[in-house]
């Protein structure tokens, strides 16, 4: 079986994993809007297109994690559930 332990230091996974939860884009330019998000692998540094498949260039299939836009959009998105969710149980708890 194979280990998917990091041959980089701990000094450069911890670089990478702060650079990731400021928001800063993995590429030297910040990419517009429409641009596919552009992460880095954690083992190998190459750039990979898609967070969730195998790196084309090593086979890392570790965790990489989302960016900080990615964040604040699933956070917002069950805030909103989680309200609506409170909302309709104190309406329908509520004694007339």
């Amino acid at each position: 079986m194979k280990s998917n332990k990091s041959p980089i230091g701990p000094e450069k996974l911890a670089d990478f994993y702060a650079e990731t939860e400021a928001g800063k884009p993995a590429s030297e330019t910040s990419s517009p809007e429409s641009s596919p998000a552009v992460y880095v692998c954690p083992r190998c540094g190459n750039k990979i297109s898609h967070r969730k498949e195998p790196c084309p260039h090593c086979g890392y299939r570790g965790y990489v994690p989302m960016s900080s836009k990615e964040t604040l959009k699933i956070r917002m998105i069950l805030f909103a559930i989680l309200l609506v969710v409170a909302i309709a149980v104190y309406i329908l708890t509520q004694n007339n």
